[in-house]
This record gives C-alpha cells, structure tokens and sequence, in this order.
C-alpha cells in the first residue's frame, strides 16, 4: 500500500528576497509597501544597518521625518564609522524639519567620518550658510525688521526647500509673522491653511498669527483676543500673546475714551486723546485711519477746516477704502466751498452704495453748489456796487487783498480761495475792457435768467388753469418762481429759477404802513420789482437792478 504524498511548507522568504522586492516597489514609487518589505527584512536581522538606512529613505520621501531620522540613528548606532548615508539623510531630514543645529551636527559627523565624501564636504558648507542665513532672519524678526526678515527668509526657501509647499512649521510661521507686519494678506491666509495642515491640533502659534491678521488687516479687536486669550491658554508661557493682548486692549480703551469726550462736546480732549493714540501704534493702517478720522469729526465740529481736512487725506492714504474717510472729508470741503473736493466723495460713496439716499441728496447739494459757485460776482466779492469808480474799486481790493492774504492767514484754504477771487475780481474791474465785457455778460445772464423765470411761470399757470384752479386765487407769476431765505437785516438770499441772488429789502407789515427806507440796488439780479410773502405776514419787495 503505497504511502501519501507529503506537501512541503511553503518556504519563509529571506532578508535578501523581501530587499529585492522592496527595491523593485521603490522603482514602481509604491513606497508603503517597500517600507512594509524592509521593516519585514529588520525583522528577521535586526543588525542590517542598511535596512534602517533604506528605509528611512522611503520615509523621508514621504514626509516622515522623524521615522526617518529615528532609523538613521539606529543604522549609526550599529555601525558608527561606516555609515556615512544615515548620517546625510539624517541632516536633510533635520533640515527639512527646521532644525538646522541639529542638521549641522549630523553633517559634521558625516565629514568626520569620512572627509574625502564630496557629498559631505559641500552639505557641510551649505549647512553653515544656511545657519548663517538662520541667525540673521532671527535677529531681524528680534528688531522687527520685516521686510529684512522676509527677503532673507525667501532666500533661505530657495536654496533649501524650493518653494512654500514644503516648509518647516517654524519656517512658515516666520514667513506668515513677516507677511502679516507687510500687509501681504494672501501669504498669511495661505501660510496659516499650510500649518493647519502641518499641525491640525489647536496650536497657539497658529493663533497668535490668526490675531494678528485679525487686527492688522480690519482691527476686529474682538476676534484678535479671542484667539490671543486661546493662544494663552494653550501657552501660558507665550509672551508674545500676552504682550499683543496688552496693547489691544490699552488702545482700545483708549479710542473709547476719545469717543466718549467727543459725544461729551469736550473737543479738545477728544483731539487730544487721539492724537496719543496716533503715536501707540504707527504700523496698524486701519487703526490710524479710523483715529484720523475720529480727530477729524472733533477737528471740524472746532472749525479747524484745514486741520480737519489733512487728518482725512491721510486716513484715506492709509485705508483707500474707509468710506468714513471719505464722508468726512466731503463734509469739511463743503466748510470751505471745496466744492470738486465734495462732488469727487460724495460720488466715490455713492458708487460703495447706489441706493444711499442721503449720498445722493449730499451729491447734488455738492453740485448745486458748485454750480453756483461757478457764476462769479466779483463786485459781490469786493463788495461795491456796479456804478463804483475806478478809486472804490482799488480802495475795495486793498482792503480785501489785506483780509485775505496767505501772509495773514497761514494754513487757511478758504482765506486763500477768497484772496485769488479778490486777486481775479480786481484783475477784470479794473481794466475797463474787461470790464465792459464782464457787465454785458452780467445783462445777458440776468436777461436768460428773467426769460427762463418768466417761461417758468407761465408753465406753472397754465398747470393750474388745466387742474381747474382760478387765476384770481394764484399768486402773481414771479412769486412762484422766487424763494425766500435767512431774512433779516434788509438783507435776504433769493433764489430765482435755480440762481441764488444777496438783495436788499423793504418790507411792509400787515396794516399798510408805510415801507422802510431800503437801500440801494441789489448786488446782482433783473431790472424789476417783485413781491414774496415769507409765510410769517410779511410781505419783502426786490428791486432787482
């Protein structure tokens, strides 16, 4: 009877067969499963210093640093003086960790081991200039040189690491602070997503970074200290966190403290405080801009124009996009009849906000202004009347010119905006041909001005014929095309179709009495004389000459 086949155990692979197999999974880039190859290899001879150095290759190809550099400590410890290899990927590993010093030694015993290795010599020396580069960027972060740190820390990325998709943690953290202090927002977004996922745990460095983001880019002190106050909790030992947390909160209660004196009418104080907070940190932009604007509102409720409209240009230079910069400004060159100044920022808001109404009512006041700044009455600005000699006209324009002169009124824009009006006034009165053609232009814009008021009316009386109301009810036709304004004194501003005219009055009261003694002509205006009822009882006659 014959006896059964035996079945041979299927064979235990050697140290070698599972080397050749995980060399052959390097070459197809399957690094995992190499690595699994070689720690089976390390199993079955512990002693092979070059599996621990093989392997550690792989780990270091995928980003496992420390794995790898704990199996180049293993392959040296077995064999000290003869492997050169364990000790260069070792000093990459550091390297690529940020850890430079450590790196150096492990460089340096390469070369010792073998000084002939030209691998060795010149990673060495590449090691020095790299801790060179290292010292340096720590002394400049030390004296907050930024934009120093930040171009020897670009220097040092390319010669070691390429680019910022593999940066050490510590590295990254240097390249987002220096970005932060240089406004270059998107490398601070980018690097903090980059240590996020270097470090996914709650890491207070990384929020120390995200608050100064926080109150660099917007000054949302609220957000920067709840991750500063996170950023201690985490690191009771991080001064840098305490420090910031500090001085956001002593500034803010400082601005507060300016607020509250403004909405107190205590001006002064209010200027006062912020200008000191203008000098407690000059390297926040949005802060600075808010606090020029703030001394502005207290600068032009004092009607310090000039001074009130510089603190908004350099809000604006600070913060392009502060729209209270920009209300501000338009409000104080409205003070000073800086009239293309207030159309040039009323529009600028109303493109922020289309639908604004009370942008759009300031913009066509702005205008309309503008508009009647554009008629120039230059015997209004020397104050005489037309029939004036040529004597009154130069005794007038001394007497103005020394008024407003630049000498007598330094800083004043509005004192020098009337000093070139009297200069330009004088300029035409003065020369009789210039000043006959100036008065014919004065009879024919008060003749158009007439025809449009007079067509005005008719328009107005023939709307109310069509409604059905009687004629004998409606006020005569030029009442309803005159505006009264600010009476008092005989003097009062009339606004005819759009024009604003400064006439002299007389007034009758109710009972019929007689009229007041007016004085002479107007100053500018249409030969005529019309009536308008204030609403209070008093009638005003115009004479318009």
């Amino acid at each position: 009877m014959s006896q059964p086949k035996r079945l041979n155990p299927p064979s235990t692979p050697s140290d070698s067969d599972l080397k050749r197999a995980a060399n052959e999974k390097y070459r197809l880039g399957q690094f995992e499963e190499a690595i699994a190859l070689y720690s089976a290899a390390i199993a079955l001879v512990p002693s092979a210093a070059s599996y621990y150095t093989q392997r550690a290759k792989l780990l270091c190809r995928l980003g496992r640093y420390e794995e790898a550099i704990a199996d180049c400590h293993t392959a040296i410890q077995i064999d000290p003086k003869g492997n050169v290899n364990a000790s260069l990927r070792a000093g990459k590993c550091h390297l690529l960790l940020g850890q430079v010093d450590q790196a150096y030694v492990m460089y340096r015993n390469a070369l010792r081991t073998d000084p002939t290795n030209t691998h060795a010599i010149n990673r060495f020396q590449r090691i020095e200039s790299i801790r060179s580069s290292v010292d340096n960027i720590k002394e400049h972060l030390t004296r907050n040189e930024w934009k120093s740190a930040n171009k020897e820390l670009k220097l040092l990325i390319r010669n070691t690491v390429v680019d910022d998709t593999h940066l050490p943690f510590q590295w990254a953290l240097w390249r987002a602070e220096c970005s932060v202090h240089l406004k270059q927002w998107s490398t601070v977004l980018r690097m903090i997503k980059y240590l996020r996922q270097l470090d996914p745990q709650p890491n207070p460095e990384i929020m120390y970074i995200k608050a100064q983001l926080a109150y660099y880019q917007e000054y949302d002190t609220q957000r920067a200290i709840d991750y500063l106050t996170k950023s201690v909790r985490y690191d009771p030992d991080s001064n840098s966190a305490k420090m910031m947390l500090k001085h956001i909160k002593v500034i803010e209660a400082q601005r507060v403290k300016g607020i509250t004196a403004l909405e107190a009418n205590q001006l002064q104080d209010a200027v006062d405080i912020f200008s000191a907070c203008l000098e407690m940190d000059e390297e926040n932009d949005v802060l600075n801009a808010l606090l020029y604007v703030n001394r502005a509102t207290a600068l032009q409720m004092l009607k310090k124009y000039n001074e009130a409209l510089r603190d908004c240009n350099c809000a604006i230079q600070l913060d392009p996009e502060s729209l209270a910069a920009y209300s501000r400004r338009a409000s104080c060159a409205m003070e000073i009849e800086d009239y293309k100044t207030a159309i040039h920022d009323y529009r600028r808001l109303l493109q922020s906000d289309k639908r604004n109404r009370d942008y759009k009512n300031l913009l066509k006041k702005a205008e309309q202004a503008a508009a009647r700044a554009g008629h120039t009455d230059h015997y209004a600005i020397l104050e005489i009347a037309r029939t004036a000699s040529l004597q009154e006209i130069k005794k007038a324009y001394r007497k103005r010119a020394l008024q407003y002169h630049p000498d007598k009124n330094p800083g004043d824009i509005r004192a020098e905006i009337k000093f070139k009006q009297v200069v330009e006034a004088y300029d035409v009165l003065s020369d009789s041909h210039k000043r006959a053609s100036y008065d014919a232009f004065l009879d024919a814009e008060a003749q158009e001005i007439h025809c449009a008021a007079s067509a005005a009316a008719s328009r107005t009386s023939r709307a109310r014929r069509r409604e059905g109301k009687t004629t004998a009810s409606s006020p005569p036709p030029h009442e309803g095309t005159i505006n009264l304004s600010a009476p008092g004194d005989n003097t009062i501003t009339v606004e005819l179709n759009g024009m604003f005219f400064k006439v002299f009055s007389s007034r009758d009261d109710q009972a019929g009495e007689s009229p007041a003694a007016a004085p002479t002509a107007a100053t500018k205006g249409i030969t005529g004389q019309y009536h308008a009822n204030n609403g209070n009882g008093w009638t005003y006659s115009f004479r318009f000459s």
